[in-house]
């Protein structure tokens, strides 16, 4: 664990490189962009200069024109689909840029993006013929986790002996009106040559686990190429089929699809309606998907030289009025039954899970008075389908490694932060993942008619959760509530809810029902103590209101492993929160950077261990910041000074993390030797592999 450190302020410079571990040789850099801006990015890319992270922070940025990488193993991050955006505002008079991919990749292999926004001309009548991204002759490929939209010719565009993944991304309104063509979610172009591979190969595009509205094609192809298109949910695809597979028209090639795999898919709610898939030519295998609100499931054209066929056709399951196959258009050959010897790739594919970095979720946390927010870092959703993994490194976006613990609680300033979280397999592969983590000065809370979380250290046995609520007006409807880390939409998501209702009087939740054991009144702009005592365990909570037994052992709503989280809501009237306490059973940070702290003397002066008080007054600290802690933490980390600086290039500062603070021997020697595997391999998904 480190001692607090200044914070960087990585916007002084077009962007900010640091390493990860002590040896230069084996050191991952990680690039924060100045901006989305197509200079500002590809200068971010270029100073990058080979394998590593290029952060895009969190805010709308205009990309006019291409960024291209050349590089292997380069990953682009954005602090999330909502909170980092890429767009065009309206079409360029130069068909070449209106028509320009955002972000392409040429000849790199393991290229990523992720955690953003792409979005296209979103204007009526636009002819912006625009591509997401481009990968041309790239292997081992991953998009994931960003919304691409409004792209008036794709979402992903792959091409040449390009394989790799598009997941779990939402590509909406891709097919524009006065374009009436493209409007693709996955477009697929080949090598040009046939390949005679079967269907089962990794040699291909697959595309799963997506969510594709209103493109004129959720996934396309041509030019020999081979994709799989799977565990999607496609609907409202406009103008023309939902799944396309063209013959040899439209290339120079005389060479139209290979082969397409199409399976467990739903597709449903077409604007056009005749047919959920059509192959025009090659061979394919479309099994088990949902299709609803079709005429046809499959309808199979042959009007080029390319033959269509054989396609195999099996296991779906219909809609009303749905029929198996029909509007059949020239010589083609199916079957009703699987290929034989057939087996599918492994799902999910592996570029997925080999192994899932997960920084968490997306955080609000009030600092207290004085001081930055605690912040609690919790790697444990990261997996690896084989092998373990064997080290984490923290980042405030491309500062220094602040922890190398799955588990830490680190002291962030007010403002906002993308978290970066790298964790290596036992056999050196990396992945990343980000979460954004907004500090807010001290001050009340106040509801709204969202439910708008506050974060803090989480609550993990028997503690109190305290505070002063002030209603804004007689017989309200507004809710107090606490739960878990994980996001909250409506009332179902939280597991303790104290309530002033309608009729004037304070309630709780108790399972399935509200209820209260005294009869509590409150009045407009008048203040009330609230004590909430929480057992974790036992999944109960009793609460007290200026010390009146409101509820005793109230079952929790939604079960919870730990309390993380305070928000307010109201549909009517409101609440102001003040003088919140938490004090009891809290997360701790894992033994070594536990130790560590105590090392360091404690950050910010907390008493360095478990439990404790968060908020005013001279409590202990719950490990990584309090008000009421015994002395100031330790030594300062490694800063942005120009005595840290390794390099100055491209306007960019190069730092390097030649320390890792207190950090215990025995971590920084794992995390040198998981470092110098570096190269973001992907083996499994290689031929044989």
């Amino acid at each position: 664990m480190f001692a607090r450190r200044a914070p960087v302020s990585a916007f002084l410079v077009p962007c900010f490189v640091a390493a990860l571990v002590p040896s230069a040789a084996s050191a991952t850099e990680v690039v924060l962009a100045k901006s989305g801006s197509r200079p500002e990015l590809q200068a971010a890319v270029d100073a990058l200069g080979g394998p590593g992270v290029v952060l895009i922070p969190a805010g709308s940025f205009e990309l006019d024109g291409t960024v291209t990488v050349t590089s292997d193993d380069v990953t682009i991050l954005g602090a999330g689909a909502t909170r980092t955006r890429l767009f065009r505002a309206t079409d360029d008079p130069d068909p070449t840029v209106a028509a320009a991919p955002y972000l392409k990749a040429a000849g790199a292999d393991r290229f990523r993006v992720a955690h953003l926004e792409i979005r296209g001309v979103s204007q009526a009548g636009s002819t912006a013929d625009e591509k997401g991204v481009w990968i041309s002759n790239g292997k081992d490929f991953r998009v994931d986790h960003t919304l691409l939209t409004f792209l008036g010719f794709a979402g992903v565009y792959t091409a040449g002996t390009s394989r790799g993944v598009v997941d779990h991304n939402q590509i909406h309104d891709g097919y524009k009106p006065a374009i009436a063509n493209h409007g693709y979610g996955v477009c697929v172009m080949g090598t040009g040559a046939y390949t005679n591979l079967p269907y089962g190969t990794p040699e291909a595009t697959f595309a799963e686990d997506n969510e594709v509205h209103a493109a004129r094609h959720a996934a396309a192809s041509n030019n020999a190429a081979r994709y799989v298109f799977r565990y999607n949910h496609v609907t409202g695809n406009e103008n023309s089929h939902g799944v396309d597979a063209h013959g040899d028209e439209y290339n120079n090639t005389n060479t139209g699809t290979e082969w397409i795999e199409v399976h467990h898919n739903t597709i449903e709610m077409p604007v056009y309606s005749g047919a959920a898939v059509r192959i025009r030519g090659g061979k394919g295998a479309i099994w088990a998907n949902n299709v609803k609100d079709y005429a046809n499931a499959v309808s199979l054209w042959h009007k080029t030289p390319q033959t269509t066929g054989p396609v195999y056709i099996w296991g779906n399951t219909l809609g009303s009025g749905v029929q198996t196959i029909g509007d059949i258009q020239g010589t083609v050959s199916y079957k009703l039954t699987s290929p034989a010897g057939y087996k599918p790739y492994t799902y999910p594919h592996p570029l997925v899970t080999d192994l899932e970095a997960s920084a968490g979720p997306d955080m609000v946390v009030m600092a207290e008075p004085g001081s930055g927010g605690s912040v609690y870092l919790d790697a444990s959703a990261t997996k690896a389908d084989k092998g373990s993994v064997k080290g984490f490194a923290w980042h405030d976006g491309a500062a220094p490694v602040m922890s190398t613990c799955a588990h830490d609680i680190v002291d962030l300033p007010v403002g906002d932060h993308v978290v970066l979280l790298e964790a290596v397999r036992s056999d050196g592969l990396t992945e990343f993942d980000t979460a954004f983590v907004r500090v807010e000065k001290a001050g009340p809370t106040n509801s709204a008619t969202t439910w708008a979380g506050r974060w803090f250290v989480p609550v993990v046995g028997k503690a109190t959760v305290s505070f002063t609520v002030s209603p804004k007006q007689a017989a309200q409807d507004g809710y107090i509530a606490l739960t878990g880390r994980h996001a909250v939409a409506g009332h179902e998501d939280e597991a303790i809810v104290v309530r002033t209702n309608n009729a004037g009087h304070f309630d709780a939740r108790d399972g399935g029902n509200y209820a209260a054991l005294a009869t509590v009144p409150y009045s407009a702009g008048a203040s009330y103590d609230v004590v909430v005592s929480i057992d974790v365990a036992a999944q109960t909570y009793d609460v007290t209101v200026n010390g009146i037994e409101l509820a005793k052992k109230y079952a929790f709503r939604r079960a919870e492993s730990s309390i993380g989280q305070l928000s307010a809501w109201h549909s009517k009237g409101g609440l102001t929160l003040t003088h919140l306490v938490i004090d009891g059973d809290r997360a701790t940070p894992d033994a070594a950077c536990a130790k560590a702290q105590e090392m360091d003397g404690g950050v910010d002066g907390g008493a360095g261990g478990a439990g404790g008080a968060m908020g005013a007054g001279g409590s202990p600290s719950s490990g990584a910041s309090g008000m009421g802690g015994a002395g100031v933490g330790g030594a300062m980390a490694p800063s942005s000074s120009a005595t840290d600086n390794a390099d100055q290039s491209a306007g960019c500062s190069v730092v390097t993390a030649s320390r890792l603070g207190a950090a215990p021997i025995a971590i920084a020697a794992t995390l040198a030797s998981a470092w110098a595997l570096r190269r973001r391999r992907r083996r499994s998904c290689r031929p044989g592999g």
